[in-house]
């Protein structure tokens, strides 16, 4: 039997958990990314744009989310 891979498993808890942040704070109503930064950084879970900005992405595709449209992100370019 192999050993578990603790870093994987560490990552994987982590993203899951930013996820989860993100939703939460989004869940709220609109926001900007910065806003969401902002507050993750507020509550000691610093993020950076490069980490933000692809979870936003994938997180506003219809096979992660039953928002019913993501109109609660907003950024400089377009709402989600």
């Amino acid at each position: 039997m192999s050993a578990i891979n603790t870093d994987n498993i560490q990552s994987q808890m982590k993203k899951g958990l930013l996820e989860f942040c993100i939703l939460s704070i989004i869940s709220r109503g609109e926001v900007y990314p910065s806003d969401i930064s902002s507050e993750l950084r507020e509550s000691g879970m610093p993020i950076l744009e490069g980490t933000l900005y692809p979870l936003l992405t994938r997180l506003k595709m219809p096979a992660t989310s039953n928002t019913g449209g993501w109109k609660c992100i907003r950024t400089a370019q377009k709402i989600f």
